[in-house]
């Protein structure tokens, strides 16, 4: 008896393939970066939020000549990709509120983010949730849930290093 196998293609939305088509030109000897742009925005416009988290980074950073930063509009991009549950996007969307990069500053919203993150398994934001319960920034002080927090940053490799290079 044989047996024969059936390899199904996973039929990718126009917007996955726009953006796996910038990080290959991206990832070129010598990109194209307004052609990275330009398909970074057109998989933005098909919905795909990958596409919106990799164009806020530059936003936030610049990438010179190309993109100069501009915090407004990577807070606008970083909420699409928050909104579709990207932990790093809710980092650096919290990140925007403790220092009032694009928006006003507000700990409890950056709280909230770094929390989101956190229980998506996001090893800096266990350790600044451990840092935030342990001053009560941005909630309540509670060093018995900080303690928590903490040891949980541990499991996924953070370091009291870490946590007190954060607070200088």
């Amino acid at each position: 008896m044989t047996t024969s196998m059936r390899v199904r293609k996973v039929k990718r939305s126009p917007g996955e393939s726009l953006y796996e088509n910038a990080l290959a030109e991206a990832r070129k000897k010598h990109p194209d970066y307004p052609k990275v742009i330009a398909t970074l925005l057109e998989a933005i416009e098909a919905g795909n939020p990958d596409a919106a988290y990799a164009l806020a980074t530059w936003y936030l950073w610049g990438k010179k000549p190309y993109v100069q930063p501009d915090h407004k509009a990577a807070v606008r991009l970083l909420r699409t990709a928050v909104a579709a549950g990207n932990p790093d996007a809710m980092w650096d969307l919290a990140v925007c509120y403790d220092n009032g990069n694009g928006v006003r500053i507000n700990e409890r919203k950056a709280f909230e983010l770094y929390l989101s993150a956190a229980l998506r398994g996001d090893a800096s934001a266990t350790m600044e949730l451990a840092r935030r319960y342990h001053w009560g920034s941005g909630t309540p002080r509670d060093r018995s849930v900080s303690k928590i927090w903490l040891e949980r940053a541990k499991e996924l490799g953070q370091t009291m290093k870490m946590l007190k290079a954060r607070n200088r």
